[in-house]
């Protein structure tokens, strides 16, 4: 899935399918030490570089769609209508 894709199927509220894609990522690179659940469709992970966990840095994100009305003749455009 790419970002195009995200953004197509877009989830409003709770974004499940979003946040197992996060997941399966971050355990495809090699992060094994992952929370899930966190408010419901959260993340916390602890991604540990070659020098240990000596250095750290933290990264927020934000995975939520927002309704928004878009040109309906682009390839990214969302699928999901609103009333």
């Amino acid at each position: 899935m790419n970002p195009a894709c995200f953004h197509r199927n877009s989830e409003l509220g709770y974004h499940y399918n979003t946040a197992r894609f996060v997941t399966e990522k971050l355990a495809s690179c090699g992060v094994n030490h992952m929370e899930t659940g966190i408010t419901e469709a959260g993340i916390a992970a602890l991604v540990q570089g070659e020098r240990g966990i000596n250095l750290m840095a933290g990264l927020k994100a934000d995975m939520d769609a927002l309704p928004t009305h878009e040109a309906p003749n682009r390839t990214w455009c969302s699928e999901f209508r609103v009333r």
